[in-house]
């Protein structure tokens, strides 16, 4: 395997997928469109679609289109306006408006979209657009979210039609008192500026509201009054809910508001000692709410009566050691979902009915993820397992295989298949992985390399493919180490008390994991324990610069990519869930960040970050430098200018580095 294959995708190559009806889909696959249609098991591509645009508008087509509910209608954007193209007939549709964020009405005869900071709708039918907000300061915007709010909530949506499109719901950010940090582009002649709103740990989030509109621009604001709006939506056409949590994030609050009365009432509460995980997983019945909730250690469905505002507990539909992971949707008589109930590695996809009976619908192992039709009766299922790049799969929700998109071949890569297994170690059970060189001989000593994550709401060991830091590792071992992971406690997938042990202290119990980890393998008699290396990236970064700083006589040597250094760099959201703000949890903060323990390195380091990083900041770097520097430590730093978090254009060069800097040192 060359560096280069790394970088490749292998999946499936399919994109955009949405559903015209109950039978039948469109997709975009390298370029192209194209449309399957379940009573003939075919699918063609799409050809007149670019031929009669180019005829119409006398340019090319961008492939790319957004995928929108409304159906028989694809939506292509481009920099001069919006063109809408109807499946069927063939006709075009031009409008010349330059927003973000397009949503049908559900009657298709609407447009909603943000421009310039505002919440507008465009109808259709005359050409008028319709400005619903106002805005007089670029700090202030509508129907859209933050930084923050994407990031950390995984909430990026932020307007939502009425199902009788007559009403937007949408929310208000105000940034004006969120301080700003610079990312800086170093190449101008004089340099240039972002100026990113981003609330580092501790200070000022924006101040958020929520607002109901209808199509004229007459505008109701609910009375929302907590520190996060994680969550909105509509639940009738009069009726909408909306999820509040207070800053700790350890109170969850359901809200519903009657647009005809003004009247707001509390649903449900969830509350935990630490933090609540937020989820999306809860739908709306008729007449009925299924609603997800940790309140017995794990993520589980419940189902209540809705009447009117009320709510009442009937039953609880899933239970045990395991993890309801997401939420698809229902028919009105079963519930979708995705979960790990046959194995914690594996992510399976399930119904439920309103009795509490579950039902398995995928039956390969490995990763699923899936996409339903409209009536619930078919799914599109992303499926991969550990040597199998994502195939795309299409079943009926009783279980029927139908058709099969394989994924790019993977078999002249020389790939080792890990080996997962379960371990106990000082009286607990962790789930860990190995990849072993191809020409593995027990009697050879060989070193390994960890290769961590560490961090809460994430699993490393899983049976999925992994994409590119899978085939890093696969790479690192056809160079002769053995390469190791184990989920540590604070991981996902395990229950709120395997997650809570790294409530208020990042990196203690972690590390405390890793190394047994560590032990474990030096019980192995072809492991060389000295010479044992460790490499993640961000969470994976921190835990590395921990492991180096506070286990150098362990680790001989460690790569961090893009990692925090510090805790109060990191934003409000994300590390006070976990670690308080800073002025409550000072010692926990002191600890926790690697720029305190620079005296303590004494193995081989390299850090590699993008200096554009608008995630993890380039000041985690700077500071940890200064540190090493002042503690008279040799290290080495790479830099990638005008990259980011991911440092998508140099990846390769990421990757040749940190073998050769493993070949060099261990």
């Amino acid at each position: 395997m060359k560096i280069e294959d790394v970088v490749k995708s292998y999946s499936c190559g399919i994109r955009g997928i949405q559903w015209i009806d109950n039978k039948s889909f469109v997709f975009s696959r390298e370029g192209k469109i194209f449309r399957y249609d379940i009573s003939s098991s075919s699918y063609a591509e799409l050809t007149d679609i670019g031929r009669s645009y180019r005829k119409r508008f006398g340019k090319k087509l961008r492939p790319f289109y957004i995928p929108l509910k409304q159906g028989k209608e694809l939506l292509f954007p481009d920099k001069d306006g919006i063109y809408i193209y109807e499946l069927g007939s063939g006709n075009w549709e031009y409008h010349k408006i330059k927003g973000k964020e397009y949503s049908f009405s559900p009657d298709g005869k609407k447009i909603g979209f943000v421009e310039d900071g505002k919440l507008k709708i465009l109808i259709r039918k005359t050409g008028e657009i319709r400005t619903l907000t106002p805005n007089k300061d670029k700090e202030v915007f509508y129907g859209k979210t933050d930084w923050v709010y994407g990031e950390e909530l995984d909430l990026y949506k932020g307007f939502w039609w009425s199902p009788d499109s007559k009403n937007l719901l949408f929310l208000k950010f105000d940034e004006r008192n969120v301080k700003a940090y610079p990312v800086l582009n170093f190449i101008p002649l004089y340099g240039d500026i972002y100026n990113e709103k981003y609330p580092k740990a501790g200070e000022k989030n924006p101040k958020v509201e929520v607002g109901i509109s209808d199509i004229f621009g007459r505008t109701k604001w609910l009375p929302f009054k907590d520190e996060y709006l994680a969550r909105a939506g509509w639940i009738s056409p009069d009726r909408v809910y909306f999820i509040t949590l207070n800053r700790a994030q350890n109170h969850l609050r359901l809200w519903a508001y009657s647009i005809p009365t003004g009247q707001k009432r509390l649903l449900l509460g969830e509350d935990w000692r630490t933090w609540l995980n937020l989820t999306s997983n809860f739908v709306f019945l008729k007449n009925k709410l299924v609603w997800g909730s940790e309140r017995d250690g794990h993520s589980h469905l419940y189902l209540y009566k809705l009447k009117g505002m009320w709510l009442k507990l009937k039953r609880q539909l899933t239970r045990g050691p395991w993890e309801v992971t997401r939420v698809y949707g229902t028919d009105g008589k079963r519930v979708f979902f995705q979960a790990n109930k046959n194995s914690i590695v594996e992510r399976q996809i399930y119904s439920v009915d309103l009795k509490g009976r579950i039902r398995k619908l995928t039956p390969q192992s490995g990763s699923h993820m899936a996409i339903f039709s409209p009536d619930f009766r078919y799914f599109l299922d992303y499926h991969s397992d550990l040597l199998l790049p994502h195939e795309l799969l299409l079943f009926t929700t009783g279980g029927k295989s139908i058709a099969v998109v394989k994924g790019k071949p993977i078999d002249k890569l020389g790939l080792v298949k890990p080996k997962i297994e379960a371990i106990e170690l000082n009286g607990r059970l962790y789930y860990t992985m190995m990849i072993r060189p191809p020409d593995f001989a027990p009697s050879k000593k060989y070193p390994v390399i960890v290769y961590v994550y560490g961090g809460p709401h994430a699993q490393v060991v899983q049976r999925g493919w992994r994409g590119s830091t899978f085939l890093t590792n696969e790479y690192l071992a056809q160079k002769g180490f053995i390469v190791f992971s184990l989920d540590n406690r604070g991981s996902y997938g395990r229950g709120k008390a395997w997650e809570d042990w790294i409530y208020k202290n990042f990196g203690k119990y972690e590390l405390k994991d890793q190394l047994a980890g560590v032990k474990y393998l030096s019980s192995l008699p072809y492991i060389d324990e000295n010479r044992i290396g460790i490499w993640g990236w961000s969470y994976g970064g921190f835990m590395t610069l921990t492991a180096m700083l506070k286990a150098g006589n362990v680790f001989k040597a460690g790569v961090a990519v893009a990692p925090v250094t510090d805790w109060k760099y990191y934003d409000t959201i994300y590390t006070e869930r976990y670690m308080k703000r800073p002025e409550e949890n000072p010692e926990g903060y002191k600890e926790s960040s690697p720029v305190n323990f620079a005296l303590d390195l004494k193995g081989k380091l390299l850090i590699m970050q993008g200096t554009s990083d608008d995630n993890v900041h380039f000041q985690n770097t700077v500071a940890m430098v200064k540190n090493l520097l002042d503690a008279g430590k040799i290290f080495n730093v790479m830099i990638y200018p005008l990259q980011s978090h991911g440092i998508a254009a140099y990846r390769s060069d990421v990757f040749r580095r940190i073998a050769e800097f493993f070949q060099n040192n261990l």
